[in-house]
């Protein structure tokens, strides 16, 4: 993974249709802190995610099998076990799975955003509960999700871009939340 998604992960882990889309709020909704999560998770539109499964079983103090779904537009890009990387438009895109145990998602999206000054939202995504951190720089930003998970894992998805989020387009900000509702943890397959 390149440098972008590695300056990102400084957090301590273990390891629709067109119409609908035009309705949402803009991708680079920078607003996050004043106005809560800046991106609808009402409906994560038409189906971006790969057909292919990845699973990957985590060692932190116990084994931990996951799988998740990474989205199709990344199946070109340079991937690892648990994230991908794709230039598109001059842009570089990093998404990567995250998961830790022995702490709540509160404390990672503390952890996350701790000397950023960026804001913890609530979010509700795929009937789970969720906490992004959303840090909207000029060159440089990411949206973090983090849940819970049975056997006290904390898990999520991860987006980083190398512009700010006023110009990621709102497909992907769809695939990280379609990639977040795909996690399953304690199975390897679906």
């Amino acid at each position: 993974m390149s440098g972008v998604v590695a300056a990102v992960l400084s957090v301590s882990l273990a390891s629709c249709s067109d119409s609908d889309r035009e309705q949402k709020p803009a991708a680079g909704a920078s607003r996050a802190a004043e106005q809560g999560y800046p991106y609808d998770t009402s409906n994560v539109g038409e189906d971006l995610l790969a057909a292919e499964q990845t699973s990957h079983t985590f060692r932190f103090g116990g084994d931990s099998p996951m799988s998740w779904q990474f989205p199709a537009s990344y199946a070109e890009g340079k991937a690892d076990e648990t994230s991908s990387s794709v230039e598109i438009d001059g842009v570089l895109y990093g998404i990567r799975v995250v998961a830790g145990v022995g702490t709540s998602p509160r404390e990672q999206a503390e952890e996350s955003a701790k000397g950023r000054g960026v804001a913890i939202q609530e979010v509700r995504l795929g009937g789970r509960d969720w906490l992004a951190v959303v840090d909207d720089g000029e060159e440089f930003s990411n949206v973090t999700l983090f849940g819970s998970f049975p056997g006290g894992v904390v898990a999520g998805a991860l987006l980083s871009a190398s512009a700010p989020l006023k110009d990621v387009p709102a497909e992907r900000i769809d695939e990280l939340h379609q990639m977040a509702r795909s996690i399953e943890v304690g199975s390897t397959s679906r």
